[in-house]
């Protein structure tokens, strides 16, 4: 039953709230932030939630490294009222590593969480190495060392030439009474560390995104996918896009840099089309973006990394019941592809989940 709540907390953190996409409706149940592009400030990295009857936080790294080597950690708050006690977490993907996949996960009691401001240490457990330290933009490292299904890990990762992070207004959405934040943090920088798994350690060099996401409630009812797309050419180049969707009604961002100037592009709506079969379950090959002003994005799958079902590590009847209690299940995919938007075209990296 362990195993089942900790799989469960991980597939209610990535259950997101979707609607549409207009600023207001005349209910009053839909608001996007007021204003333009703004910077992050250090306020905006600490947990906003840790209160209330139930509340989803995470915070969402993605690593890009020599060697076709691709790291994703997520840590996470997360509150889910009677269903079980608060938790800390975090879940990492590792993909390429001697050609092989490892993904990994660990959990712990939101009493053991450590947020210390005053020293910008981020760790799930005091007696645990997993960690964030230093601030943002300054400096920023990370610590993640467990052992787990008879597997050692040791992860280290130092972050330098971090660029500004930015958000949409304040960065604060609401929906019918529900408040959902959104934030990108890191969306360049540098990062070298090493990477050791049992035996087997690699130094390893690349380029490094953040974004971070709370909400005060759990809503999958209304949830249909979510995509997520990263290009890094450089510190004066790069480009990354966050959505929620359900159907062709959708919530989010994009950012670019291009030549050192940084915009924002707000969406109105998001089509998908050329759906094909990917390790059993339909996702699209092209999403389409449109935005209030400027050209859409085209978003174009060429290869496909990682596919993972949140619920895979459940017996039959537990997944059923969690299938049941959720009304379908998240499944993750992860890879490559073609971002076209005008005349402007550049390979990316996707991050995906359907409700299947």
């Amino acid at each position: 039953m362990r195993q089942t709540f900790c799989i469960l907390s991980l597939l209610l953190l990535f259950s997101f709230i979707v609607w549409r996409a207009e600023p207001l409706q005349a209910q009053d149940q839909i608001r996007v932030p007021a204003g333009e592009l703004e910077q992050t400030d250090s306020v905006d990295f600490w947990p906003h939630t840790l209160s209330g009857n139930s509340y989803n936080e995470f915070w969402t790294y993605r690593f890009d490294l020599d060697g076709d080597l691709e790291i994703t950690m997520v840590f996470s708050v997360a509150n889910f009222g009677s269903l079980k006690s608060p938790v800390s977490g975090v879940r990492i993907s590792i993909l390429g590593f001697s050609d092989r996949t490892y993904q990994v996960m660990r959990e712990y009691p939101l009493d053991r969480l450590v947020t210390d401001r005053e020293n910008w240490i981020f760790q799930l457990h005091p007696e645990r190495d997993i960690w964030i330290e230093g601030q943002l933009p300054e400096r920023h490292e990370i610590r993640f060392r467990t052992r787990k299904d008879g597997v050692d890990y040791d992860i280290h990762l130092e972050l330098s030439n971090i660029q500004q992070g930015y958000r949409w207004g304040n960065g604060q959405f609401r929906i019918d009474g529900t408040d959902v934040g959104m934030y990108t943090h890191i969306p360049w920088a540098r990062v070298s560390g090493n990477v050791k798994i049992n035996d087997e350690e690699k130094p390893v060099r690349g380029t490094a995104y953040m974004d971070h996401t709370h909400q005060d409630k759990i809503t999958t009812k209304l949830l249909t996918a979510g995509y997520r797309y990263i290009w890094q050419n450089g510190s004066h180049s790069w480009g990354a896009g966050h959505f929620l969707a359900h159907g062709n009604e959708v919530i989010g961002y994009s950012l670019s840099n291009r030549n050192g100037t940084v915009s924002l592009a707000k969406p109105n709506r998001i089509s998908v089309s050329g759906n094909q079969s990917v390790s059993g379950h339909s996702l699209p090959t092209q999403v389409e973006v449109e935005y209030q002003e400027g050209p859409n994005s085209v978003l174009v799958r060429t290869r496909d990394r990682e596919t993972f079902a949140l619920l895979q590590e459940l017996g039959g009847l537990a997944r059923r019941i969690a299938r049941g209690y959720l009304r379908g299940e998240i499944i993750e995919f992860r890879g490559e592809g073609q971002l076209e938007s005008g005349s402007y075209m550049t390979p990316m990296h996707y991050s995906y989940f359907i409700v299947d």
